[in-house]
């Protein structure tokens, strides 16, 4: 999946998912819980809190 489908997935534009990626731009907490539960990764890691990345990952 290429940055551009994700961001289209998300609903954003792939420029605010840069700055969000860079830490210049923050995400609703709703869209956290949904990329974790979409792609079974933690909140956490997903945050950059936890650098253990989960087994399960599919399409990352």
């Amino acid at each position: 999946m290429t940055a551009e489908e994700f961001a289209s997935e998300l609903g954003m534009k792939r420029s605010r998912l840069e700055r969000c990626e860079k830490g210049m731009a923050t995400i609703p907490a709703e869209m956290v819980a949904e990329i974790s539960g979409k792609y079974h990764i933690s909140p956490a890691w997903l945050l950059g809190i936890d650098e253990k990345a989960q087994d399960t990952m599919p399409g990352l």
